[in-house]
């Protein structure tokens, strides 16, 4: 039985000495390793592709976390200017109460008082970034920032240009709150005599 044995090892150590094993074997290893080496191409793309997937997700996310955040700026800008639209007016009423004349002196007093309070409403305006538009008697009219309320013919103001400022206007971070309230001049009236003199 040991006989068998020993010849059954050196048969099969016969049959993998031989050429057409060893070719087998050599296939069957590259086989093995071409299917490897797609496997691992295979492993790459995908390993690219979500690599590739996560670099967008992460730019996705941050341009998603800026906008959410200039958004959240607009709602509170937007929030302010419904304030300050509510806010103006009363400011308005101190200017018009400050301007009074022929006062009697217990109104003086009350007036000191009434500026105190529109002074501090202005630097209070000022620190959140409300300017005032500033505009006076002989600007040029500008639509964006002026609202006219009246027209008046006027020997000394050129057509189009301001005439009378009748309420101040306001921007709040460049954006407009409140037109500043004028009349434009629509220049020189022609008149029949005017011409004839003329």
């Amino acid at each position: 039985m040991k006989n068998d044995e020993q010849n059954l090892e050196k048969t099969i150590q016969t049959e993998n000495d031989t050429p057409h094993y060893k070719n087998f074997k050599a296939e069957k290893t590259e086989l093995k390793s071409a299917k490897s080496e797609r496997k691992i191409k295979s492993l790459q793309k995908n390993l690219d592709e979500l690599q590739f997937k996560n670099l967008s997700l992460l730019a996705e996310m941050e341009n998603l976390k800026k906008r959410l955040e200039k958004e959240r700026k607009e709602i509170i800008n937007f929030s302010n200017v419904a304030l300050l639209q509510e806010l103006i007016p009363t400011i308005d009423m101190f200017k018009k109460a400050l301007s009074a004349k022929n006062i009697s002196p217990e109104i003086k007093n009350w007036l000191l008082g009434f500026e105190m309070i529109k002074n501090n409403f202005d630097q209070i305006l000022e620190a959140i970034g409300v300017k005032k538009i500033e505009v006076k008697v002989g600007d040029e009219y500008n639509p964006k920032y002026h609202e006219a309320i009246d027209a008046k013919y006027s020997d000394k103001i050129a057509k189009d240009y301001i005439l009378e400022v009748n309420q101040t206007g306001y921007l709040l971070n460049d954006r407009l709150i409140r037109p500043a309230s004028v009349v434009v001049s629509k220049g020189i009236e022609l008149t029949e005599e005017r011409e004839i003199k003329e």
